[in-house]
């Protein structure tokens, strides 16, 4: 007698990688309160040290007040959207026994209208996290959203590693195994490279060579920044284009400071 059930083995680990990294949602930019925080915080924000260090705190003073505001909002929004949803199944009811007074209409209106914006919000904080493009921006079937997310989610886990033909599932043992390996690729084995000569090869002119190492004009700054991507971010911990474009008059002196000062030193710190 044969039987066509498999034996499943089970394993429970813990997979804490540490805490979530940080990330701006432009839907953040549509609320009506954003604006006031971003300010406050940069208000009572006072810097020391070089340039570099000091355009990293006033971002990491920005990013602890926005967390705690992002909590606050989300609570929030929960409960206006329970709120609505109550609201309209009232009048709903109330529509099948009769007609609906101008005031019930207006308020079914409001209820309908808010309700909207509210699901905007998540649909674009969705489409954010899938980093789909659609040529229908209408398009509002959040279970391709979902799907696409639940797709990246599964390509980038790392569940474990076999280092030294050992299978390793720590968290900690992973990040530094991953650490190691990107230090030793990009690392500079060839300590004296050889020099290249080449005979009557064209050269530039002597004001073109020295335009090449001018300083930092705030103008191409400003121009580098804005042809990049709004929705990409310097690094996978922090703001997005899309927010330091938005605050550029507030971050334009900052990030001038510090590139005048890795112009004169060579390097940043932050």
């Amino acid at each position: 007698m044969f039987s066509d059930h498999c034996p499943l083995v089970l394993t429970c680990s813990d997979k804490n990688f540490g805490p979530k990294p940080f990330r701006i949602f432009n839907s953040w930019l549509e609320r009506k309160d954003f604006e006031e925080v971003v300010l406050k915080a940069i208000a009572n924000f006072n810097g020391v040290g070089d340039p570099d260090v000091r355009l990293y705190q006033k971002l990491k003073n920005i990013m602890e007040a926005l967390v705690s505001w992002k909590k606050e909002v989300l609570s929030k929004e929960v409960e206006i959207e329970m709120t609505i949803k109550e609201e309209l199944e009232r009048l709903e009811e109330v529509a099948e026994g009769r007609e609906l007074s101008e005031e019930e209409e207006w308020t079914r209106s409001e209820c309908l209208k808010d309700l909207k914006e509210l699901e905007g919000y998540k649909l674009k904080d969705i489409k954010q996290r899938a980093r789909a493009r659609w040529d229908l921006e209408g398009d509002e079937n959040m279970g391709i959203f979902h799907g696409y997310i639940k797709s990246r989610r599964a390509c980038n886990n790392i569940p474990g590693l076999k280092i030294n033909e050992e299978w390793i599932t720590k968290p900690s043992m992973i990040k530094k195994e991953i650490m190691g390996f990107f230090k030793r690729v990009f690392e500079e084995k060839i300590k004296d490279r050889p020099k290249l000569i080449c005979q009557n090869a064209k050269c530039l002119s002597e004001v073109d060579a020295a335009s090449l190492t001018i300083p930092f004009r705030k103008e191409e700054i400003k121009c580098a920044v804005f042809e990049c991507g709004s929705d990409k971010a310097p690094g996978p911990d922090g703001f997005n284009f899309n927010f330091i474009k938005r605050y550029w008059n507030i971050f334009e002196n900052d990030f001038f400071d510090l590139l005048d000062s890795f112009y004169s030193k060579g390097t940043i710190a932050a």
